[in-house]
């Protein structure tokens, strides 16, 4: 799904990966919570842990909202499994 023609918009799900802040020994860990995220210009601008409604407006403009149910959202998610050889096999 592409989001070209919006601006400004919120994602949300009741499993969304939420990295926590790293304990004394330096190690980090992550786990899905319900959250929402605003999305400006293509980044993620605020993450919320919550299962509230999100705001419906931003800067006074009004936002779409995508709620992805139980569906998981991860950020920076990069599929590493491409087939890719340069200058190309057959």
């Amino acid at each position: 799904m592409t989001f070209e023609n919006s601006s400004s918009f919120i994602i949300k799900s009741k499993n969304v990966l939420i990295r926590d802040q790293s304990n004394s020994k330096g190690n980090s860990s992550s786990k899905l919570e319900p959250a929402w995220l605003l999305i400006e210009n293509g980044k993620i601008a605020k993450i919320e842990k919550s299962t509230a409604t999100p705001p419906i407006t931003h800067r006074r403009k009004p936002l779409d909202v995508y709620d992805y149910g139980d569906l998981t959202i991860m950020s920076g998610l990069v599929d590493t499994h491409a087939h890719i050889n340069e200058p190309g096999r057959t």
